[in-house]
Parts: C-alpha cells; structure tokens; sequence
C-alpha cells in the first residue's frame, strides 16, 4: 500500500540536493571492517534481507531476517565505526497498519531496534532513506504523513532527523505542508551545526548530515 509512497519520497527528498551537488557513489562498505552491506531477494523467505561480505565476494553473512508479517529491507548505510547498520524494513505487510520503519542492527546481526515506531503514530505512513551523520549521533531519514492511499497526497514528505538511539525527532524540510523541492535544497544550507551551501553526499550518492 504505501511502497508507491517510495519513489515519491526519495525524489521529492533528494533529487534538488543531487542536481546541485556532485558526488560519486562506490560500494557500501563499512569503516574499519572492509566488509560490504547489500540487500537480496530470500526465495524462502519472499522477500529481501540483509547481508554483508567481503570486498573478494567471500564470507557471505545475513545480517537480517523479517517476521512474517514483516519485509523489505533495503537501504542500509553503515555507521561511521563500522558496528551498525541502518536500514529500512516494512511491517504490518498487508494490513491498514502497514508501515515503513527505520531500523538498526549490529554488524554481526544482533540488537534489532525500530527507530521510528515510537515517534511515528497516526496519519504517520513511512521512514524510508536513513543516512548517518559523520559523527554518528544521528540519523537523517524521509517520513511521510498524511492520508492512506488511495486518498489526497500525503502533506508533508519531509527529512527528519533523530538521534541514534531514535529520540528527539526534528522535522528540518517542506515545514508548510507543500511538495517544493526548493524546500529541500534548503535543508542543505542549516542542519543544526553549521552552515553550508549543500550537505556532503556520502557512498551511496545520497546527501549527508553532520
């Protein structure tokens, strides 16, 4: 139900911010460790999990594995030590109550936590596209609120931040209401410590927060 929110949310998030700024994209690989983050499709499962390797393509772990009810997951960025990932996943599948979290996981696959169930509640319909901060207190991420589809667009798709642990959520873009993508190349120039023109862009090509 809301997975058609996804495009939507990463463009609208991202795109003023890309078109403005250059940077390159390269493998997810984490800090200090080498090894590389990716998502691939689980047949038994049905869906996507998590895994991590080696740059030589040995050593394939999973790092995630969804609920029944649960699934997805996909865009994970490692923190800037190397010992947690990041990532989208969603649950309720099939339900009114179906949802996009964020979550983190430890890089061996342990302490699951959802980031964002706490804050997210009411006409709150996803977190998608989590982004650590370099110094990895924390967490830049797109959230969507508004109608359930197939009614009127959400009214904000904004980039929130939180800190690591999920606390003190900040909504820092589109404060209006509206869908203006100026908003979001805005969201470059203040994010709370510092000024810029436009935010860093980290491997995966996506904007950064410090």
């Amino acid at each position: 139900m809301i997975r058609s929110l996804k495009l939507a949310a990463a463009v609208v998030a991202f795109a003023a911010c890309v078109s403005a700024c250059s940077g390159g994209a390269a493998p997810g690989a984490g800090p200090g460790t080498g090894r590389i983050v990716f998502e691939r499709f689980d047949s038994t499962l049905a869906t996507t999990r998590l895994y991590t390797l080696r740059p030589d393509g040995r050593g394939l772990r999973a790092i995630t594995k969804p609920g029944d009810d649960e699934g997805g997951d996909s865009e994970p960025d490692w923190s800037p030590d190397g010992r947690r990932i990041v990532f989208r996943r969603f649950v309720g599948l099939g339900r009114p109550s179906e949802r996009a979290h964020v979550y983190v996981v430890g890089a061996n696959g342990t302490g699951l936590r959802n980031l964002t169930q706490a804050s997210c509640r009411g006409p709150c319909l996803s977190n998608e596209e989590p982004a650590w901060s370099p110094n990895g207190k924390r967490i830049a991420f797109v959230r969507t609120i508004g109608s359930v589809p197939p009614g009127p667009r959400p009214r904000i798709v904004g980039i929130f931040v939180m800190n690591a642990d999920g606390t003190h959520v900040l909504q820092l873009t589109q404060r209006k209401g509206t869908f203006r993508t100026e908003d979001h190349a805005r969201a470059g120039r203040r994010t709370g410590s510092g000024s810029r023109s436009c935010p860093r862009t980290r491997r995966s090509g996506r904007p950064e927060l410090p």
